[in-house]
């Protein structure tokens, strides 16, 4: 008869893991950490994660703008900067032309001129300062009107796309810089 009582309590001593107690909880999880296990169900519930506080703007220092300085909407997809002195060298053209604005996607020049119809590749060199700042761009004109001829960027690789992006920081940095320059 011993036999038998310490075998049964073998076998009976402990629930096994995953398997929910008679008051609700797992055996195997030690009660600190006080998770319940819902009836049905085979996982236990975890209590919800807080969600992580987002800071205000104020706190951080800046304002994340949307939309243009003259209150329309924004209609591109990248954020347009200017960028004080850049100009633009056109091949087709075979001019210097300044640029009015640039975005990681596409660019905008001032050109008073024949009007340049849509869908016509225009291969470009960026510079400033007479140094050339990103060489063998192709843009592909999007709209010529009112003096200005605008595009998108077309077959730009890793190398063309940083240069692209170091000119919109550089451009954000000029702004930034005008706009906590004391007026004098």
């Amino acid at each position: 008869m011993g036999i038998l009582k310490f075998l049964s309590s073998l076998f009976r001593g402990k629930p096994k893991p995953g398997k929910a107690s008679r008051n609700g909880t797992d055996a195997s999880v030690p009660p600190q950490l006080d998770i319940k296990i819902k009836p049905g169900s085979k996982t236990p519930s975890k209590p919800p994660r807080p969600k992580p506080a987002i800071p205000k703007e104020e706190a951080l220092g800046f304002k994340v703008a949307g939309g243009r300085p003259d209150g329309k909407a924004e209609r591109r997809r990248s954020y347009r900067v200017s960028y004080e002195g850049l100009v633009c060298r056109v091949k087709e053209l075979n001019k210097v032309v300044r640029v009015r604005d640039i975005s990681a996607t596409g660019i905008a020049l001032f050109f008073k001129g024949p009007r340049i119809k849509a869908g016509t590749r225009l291969h470009l060199v960026l510079g400033a300062d007479g140094k050339a700042l990103a060489k063998g761009l192709v843009m592909r004109v999007v709209r010529h009107d009112e003096g200005v001829v605008g595009g998108e960027f077309e077959e730009l690789d890793r190398p063309h796309e940083d240069q692209i992006n170091m000119l919109v920081l550089q451009a954000q940095k000029q702004r930034a810089e005008r706009k906590h320059k004391p007026a004098t």
